[in-house]
């Protein structure tokens, strides 16, 4: 066994025993993320308790986005339909798959998925986020405005200043000018990493799906 093979399989081991967030893993080099990855699906997906068969799915999830950034678009689908088999009633997976077929430009499938994912998520913030980014893209700024600003008003979720920040750029297209300077002004209240003033309105960069 080589060195390097020995450091991932002890480094994996080190991520399932404390759970290390895929943020951190991000900061690895791709090959070595993705290697990590792969040694954590393959080992969770031998369980055969539900927890373990919806931490498999998230590891397939991470394995999948990674996948289509990569532009290797049948192996990302693969393991997102695989994470789908294994968990398929976790919000995260399906949000994941609505993201795949937005980039694809399956729209309705997107749909689909994106409006399941709110379905069933307990904590609906984010997903209501990533489905008003879809929306907005599509050029549904009224309907994406709304679902911003039930993500923003969400107790529960996170990336409030985010939320807001894109409700603002919604509003500016819409020519709603006092409202998006007001979402402007909230968003900085909040937090967001993601704004800038330009005349007095809003430049919004991309919020990155989770």
């Amino acid at each position: 066994m080589t060195r390097w093979y020995q450091t991932v399989i002890i480094f994996a081991m080190t991520i399932q025993r404390n759970k290390m967030s895929f943020i951190r893993l991000t900061k690895l080099p791709s090959i070595t993320v993705v290697s990590l990855l792969i040694f954590l699906s393959s080992s969770c997906s031998t369980s055969p308790s539900q927890k373990n068969q919806i931490e498999a799915a998230h590891i397939n999830v991470k394995l999948g986005l990674l996948y289509l950034q990569q532009n290797q678009v049948e192996i990302a689908k693969s393991k997102l339909l695989l994470a789908c088999k294994q968990a398929p009633r976790d919000a995260e997976v399906h949000d994941a798959l609505g993201y795949f077929f937005s980039h694809t430009g399956e729209l309705n499938a997107a749909t689909k998925q994106y409006l399941y994912a709110i379905k069933l998520a307990d904590e609906k913030g984010v997903f209501w986020h990533n489905y008003g980014k879809f929306l907005y893209q599509q050029g549904y700024y009224q309907r994406a405005l709304e679902y911003f600003l039930r993500a923003a008003r969400d107790f529960n979720y996170l990336y409030v200043g985010d939320a807001y920040a894109d409700a603002s750029k919604a509003a500016g297209k819409l020519r709603q000018d006092n409202l998006a300077k007001k979402y402007h002004t909230e968003a900085v209240v909040h937090g967001s990493a993601h704004t800038a003033v330009t005349r007095g309105l809003t430049r919004v960069s991309p919020y990155y799906h989770p």
